[in-house]
């Protein structure tokens, strides 16, 4: 499974109710982030990729999709 599948998983099982998550849908246009979600979302994230998301990266555009939050996993891995 590629970083974009488990991400999208993650957010239908543990934030969006079951609700499937397509890969550029916005999050937060949609209403499934809010702060409590982004915070489980960026535990998860830091856990699951073995990543530390610096605080210059709490920038709501690196959590607009699942697209973005995979590249900003690739972008700190790099």
């Amino acid at each position: 499974m590629d970083t974009s599948q488990k991400i999208s998983e993650y957010i239908q099982k543990e934030i969006a109710n079951g609700r499937e998550v397509p890969k550029d849908e916005s999050l937060l246009a949609a209403g499934i982030l809010d702060s409590l979600a982004v915070v489980k979302l960026v535990a998860y994230v830091e856990d699951e990729f073995d990543v530390e998301i610096p605080d210059s990266d709490f920038d709501p555009d690196n959590f607009e999709s699942v697209a973005t939050i995979t590249e900003l996993i690739k972008r700190i891995r790099a």
